[in-house]
């Protein structure tokens, strides 16, 4: 008995952010105090809302109480709450999906 692959619409912010995945596998995530929600930098953009999105999607999971050990948060005010964004057994799929679709 066959599983029904579940087709996942991306956006390309989307899929430049599951391709940071591929070298860190856990990414350092702050909580914005103001609005309770996961900010995220990469490469000097803000992916926060990416991010968001790829967890109500359930390709990523955000612990905002697991910082990520000797994670680079430098780039995050000091008083942030570290946590840590990582993939999915789904995210890990949907990266795998897009290597054999060649959509690195």
């Amino acid at each position: 008995m066959s599983c029904p692959k579940h087709e996942i619409q991306l956006t390309e912010r989307e899929m430049r952010l599951l391709d940071f995945f591929r070298t860190e596998p856990f990414m350092p995530v702050v909580r914005r105090i103001s609005l309770d929600t996961p900010y995220l930098i990469l490469a000097g953009e803000d992916y926060s809302d990416s991010l968001m999105w790829l967890q109500l999607k359930g390709l990523v999971d955000i612990e905002l109480s697991a910082p990520v050990e000797g994670g680079d948060y430098s780039v995050y005010p000091e008083s942030a709450v570290r946590g840590s964004a990582s993939l999915t057994a789904r995210g890990q799929e949907a990266l795998d999906s897009l290597d054999i679709l060649g959509a690195q």
